[in-house]
């Protein structure tokens, strides 16, 4: 009879065990049919898409140690061309403050600089370290970010278009992102953290700890409202610059499926979207309040995205190919 009993607890422990896996694990997921690839496959990542200007789009990426590439497209991205191959190593994030001024991070320390809208680039030998992320200011304030290892933190800074750089070598936590906020007002994002300055890069504080995810990429909707996304699945919101956040998408949990979040955008305050691991795009049209997951029907890794108009992104991988995407 005991043993009857046990069993019979197990069956039901067993059973409720399945059914919170099944509701955990519940995504409205489909795999999206209206994918167009734009450019062709290639032997090298696509790891940022950003806007140059209203018509002219810029995607970066390369092959590690072997190669960078620089793509434009001069109709929204409807078509792409190869425009520059300024070094050996690849670059990770690009960012334009205007039609011709921007800049690039790369690996191995590499900081570029074009002032020809990315035809050609000055590179500058930052710290011995990969350069994850820039952005600039238009006063000519710079804020970059790295890592050497898990737990040591880069970040370099120049307030004359990198003219001069400064590093600081000081942040306990890898870093992945940074965003120019407005004025002197910056954040950045890593491992189990998110930052913020408020002296353009002089010195930083804490604004969201967190220790349980990779915090990877920050979106900026306005001066206000951005998003940041992390590897393990979470994705962030602050309505006030970062002085509060509130946690819009939960990171990974014990019966959840798993979820590796690479890059994030929001076109507007409402829709938005992150790629990452194995093909997956969550998007949103709520303002973060749902989030949807689908599959663009491979299991490549998305690095990149950039909403063109409310209901068409381009990602960009592993595979070298811009697609282009109706959600």
């Amino acid at each position: 009879m005991i043993k009857h009993y046990t069993s019979r607890v197990a069956y039901f422990i067993l059973s409720q065990l399945v059914l919170v896996f099944c509701i955990c694990s519940c995504h409205k997921e489909h795999y999206i049919n209206d994918v167009m690839p734009l450019t062709a496959p290639a032997e090298y990542s696509i790891n940022d898409i950003k806007r140059r200007n209203d018509t002219t789009l810029i995607a970066v990426g390369g092959k590690r140690y072997e190669r960078a590439v620089v793509l434009l497209s001069s109709d929204n991205g409807t078509t792409w061309q190869l425009i520059a191959e300024p070094l050996d190593k690849t670059i990770f994030s690009v960012c334009f403050i205007n039609d011709t001024l921007g800049l690039a991070a790369c690996l191995d320390g590499k900081l570029l600089k074009t002032i020809d809208g990315g035809y050609s680039w000055q590179v500058f030998q930052s710290y011995w370290a990969d350069v994850y992320d820039a952005d600039l200011a238009a006063d000519g304030t710079m804020v970059a970010c790295g890592s050497s290892g898990a737990r040591k933190g880069l970040i370099y800074t120049s307030s004359d278009y990198c003219a001069t750089i400064a590093y600081d070598t000081s942040a306990q936590h890898a870093l992945r992102s940074v965003q120019h906020i407005a004025a002197s007002s910056w954040l950045a994002a890593g491992y189990g953290t998110v930052l913020a300055s408020d002296n353009s890069g002089v010195s930083w504080h804490e604004s969201y700890p967190s220790p349980n995810d990779f915090y990877i990429d920050i979106s900026k909707v306005n001066a206000q409202t951005l998003y940041v996304a992390g590897f393990a699945g979470t994705i962030i919101k602050t309505k006030d610059a970062g002085a509060s956040w509130e946690k819009v998408m939960h990171g990974n949990r014990f019966f959840s499926e798993r979820i590796h979040l690479n890059a994030i955008h929001f076109f507007d305050e409402n829709n938005g979207a992150a790629v990452g691991q194995e093909g997956i795009i969550m998007t949103t049209n709520d303002a973060g309040k749902n989030w949807y997951l689908h599959r663009i029907g491979n299991d490549i890794a998305l690095h990149s995205v950039l909403f063109t108009s409310a209901s068409v992104v381009l990602v960009g991988g592993n595979d070298g190919v811009i697609y282009k995407i109706k959600i």
